[in-house]
């Protein structure tokens, strides 16, 4: 009888383990169909838009964030330099009653502060701002560096998609000319000639694609890069960008640069603080 209660038992903790591992099967095969859309997505995806890249490498740059990181260490430092040093708060214990004006003591407690000289306070404080103040002009122009490095590789990636467009365009031109060549020659209105010709432009036009491709490859990983991802991932086709009216002279960019470019704020701020 005990036998047979063992087997019962046996036997139902094997249907439960069946049945588990049907149910973890089942939400396995769940979960990929549901991310299979979200593979799909990325895969074939949107046009890549350029405020969305340069909003996303702003957010996810390593740069950027080590630079924000080290302005933000240094502006927590300014409230520090600007404070009285922390009071110091001693204990003693003599091991033995000392004989004292105030009366035998064994245990001694004593609290001290440190006052700094007049105005060292102050300028140790603005010393910590001025730290600070540079590095918040360094974190601006990292942001303004990787910007800027960001559309040259949006604006390489559209005029490399546009030249493969235009290469593939050309390619089957000149693929629709050698079928014709061919005809003619096999009609005898055209020289075999004609149909070398036709079919190493369309060599050269393979090349000069294949080129671009691997071009474009590494125009995307430079992107990636800048964005924290990793070099392979799919990149999809840049989206049409119109060129907006151009309306500033050259004087008012001068004028701009030297009012607003971080660099040299960063030069003037260290040349007023003497740092």
């Amino acid at each position: 009888m005990q036998n047979v209660r063992k087997y019962i038992l046996i036997h139902h903790i094997s249907r439960e383990e069946k049945m588990r591992k049907k149910v973890i099967s089942f939400s396995v095969i769940l979960v990929f169909l549901s991310l299979g859309p979200l593979f799909a997505q990325e895969r074939e995806g949107q046009k890549i838009v350029l405020s969305g890249v340069i909003q996303k490498a702003l957010k996810e740059n390593p740069k950027i964030k080590a630079a924000e990181e080290e302005w933000r260490a240094a502006l927590e430092k300014v409230p520090q330099a600007k404070s009285l040093p922390d009071p110091m708060l001693r204990y003693s214990f003599f091991g033995q009653r000392v004989e004292t004006r105030l009366g035998p003591q064994r245990n001694k407690f004593s609290l001290s502060q440190r006052f700094p000289f007049f105005g060292k306070l102050s300028l140790k404080g603005e010393i910590a701002q001025s730290h600070a103040s540079m590095l918040e002009e360094k974190y601006g122009a990292v942001k303004a560096d990787i910007e800027l490095k960001v559309k040259k590789a949006f604006f390489s990636l559209y005029w490399l998609d546009y030249a493969i467009k235009i290469s593939q365009e050309e390619k089957e031109v000149l693929q629709r000319l050698a079928r014709i060549a061919g005809i003619k020659y096999e009609t005898g209105t055209s020289s075999q000639q004609d149909v070398l010709k036709a079919q190493l432009e369309i060599s050269k036009v393979l090349d000069k694609i294949l080129t671009l491709k691997q071009m474009r490859k590494a125009a995307a990983a430079g992107l990636n890069s800048l964005l924290n991802r990793q070099p392979d991932v799919y990149m999809g086709e840049v989206e049409e960008y119109k060129v907006p009216e151009f309306q500033y002279e050259l004087e008012d960019l001068y004028r701009w640069a030297k009012e607003n470019r971080p660099e040299l704020k960063k030069i003037q701020r260290r040349a007023n603080s003497g740092l």
